[in-house]
């Protein structure tokens, strides 16, 4: 430590950017990121872009500097030029998000390019996105999935996710369900909560895989731990059909209220459903409505389709007839067949 620090005061801009690691880590010394930042500048000015980088990401979010994302822009700018491919990749993000810069998803396609012909995995798994939304780029599925492939081989466990997805739609790849499967079952392993989540849904079905539904139940409950909405709406679903757990109605509507609150229209019209029946609740028309708006406003039609019947019927709100009308249109137009009767 003490060797480091007479080198950094020397002029060896390396050994203050281990340093600046060592006090953003605490490993060795008591962790201090304002300690960090300044030696990450020191050495950012003297040539290792690594320091350019390391510093761009606590200007970006504020820590042991004021936030300026202008500045961790420039950083990553540099640390790019200087070969650091995290660097493009981060700048890139900020080009598609236009953040701290003007907005130019051409840009930042360019740079996650950069990053991915460097085997910065991050950087293909971004490229791979703009590839499949057709956003910067021209749309490109099959493209998309070889990208996602090596995000996934690099470790990046939300490409193998998203490259799941596209097995099991069969979206620039051909349509395969056990690879589906074993895809999902990589993020899942690699900590991506969402990819625990569809390879619960596989086992519930029994696609690509051997029918389980304890399994599913434990994947799910492994999702909604780790902060996936669905997650937690799929293991309210276990516990209000008793699907490898034993039925628990007031634990699935415990369930479906945490997927609701973090956004997961599903889990608001499973809510709304324990509401409307008094089931795991105690019967609230009024508060079924509500949380039948919210699926409806969240993407999900058949929410639209049942705040229509409740307007039908004047069950939770004032009837109207005009209101009910315009909610089974949408929820047609959106693929409910029963909607549109």
């Amino acid at each position: 430590m003490e060797s480091l620090t007479a080198d950094c005061e020397g002029g060896e801009a390396k050994s203050c950017f281990i340093l600046g690691l060592l006090y953003a880590s605490g490993e060795g010394v008591e962790k201090d990121i304002r300690r960090a930042a300044p030696l990450w500048e020191k050495a950012c000015q003297g040539g290792v872009a690594k320091g350019c980088a390391a510093l761009g990401w606590l200007y970006l979010e504020g820590e042991g500097v004021e936030e300026d994302i202008r500045r961790a822009a420039s950083l990553w700018a540099k640390a790019c030029q200087g070969g650091v491919t995290e660097g493009c990749a981060a700048l890139g993000m900020l080009y598609e998000q236009g953040s701290g810069v003007d907005k130019d998803e051409r840009r930042a396609a360019s740079l996650y390019e950069k990053a991915c012909q460097s085997e910065d995995a991050v950087g293909c798994k971004l490229l791979a996105k703009l590839y499949l939304e057709g956003e910067g780029v021209e749309k490109d599925e099959r493209r998309a999935a070889s990208l996602y492939e090596k995000a996934c081989q690099g470790g990046v466990a939300k490409g193998c996710a998203v490259l799941g997805g596209l097995y099991a739609q069969g979206r620039g790849v051909e349509k395969d369900m056990r690879r589906a499967a074993s895809l999902y079952e990589k993020a899942c392993q690699g900590g991506n909560a969402w990819g625990c989540t569809r390879l619960g849904a596989l086992y519930l079905e029994g696609r690509g895989v051997d029918q389980d539904e304890h399994r599913a139940a434990s994947l799910w409950a492994k999702a909604c731990q780790g902060g996936d909405a669905m997650g937690c709406g799929g293991l309210g679903l276990a516990y209000a059909q008793g699907l490898g757990v034993e039925k628990d109605e007031r634990r699935a509507a415990a369930l479906y209220e945490k997927a609701c609150q973090e956004g997961d229209a599903m889990g608001c019209n499973l809510l709304a459903e324990l509401y409307l029946l008094g089931q795991g609740v105690e019967k609230d028309e009024r508060r079924a409505a509500s949380l039948y708006e919210k699926a409806c406003q969240g993407g999900w039609a058949k929410g639209c389709a049942a705040l229509g019947a409740l307007y039908l019927e004047g069950q939770g709100v004032e009837k109207d007839e005009r209101r009910a009308a315009t909610l089974f249109q949408m929820a047609c137009g959106a693929g409910v067949a029963d909607a549109c009767r």
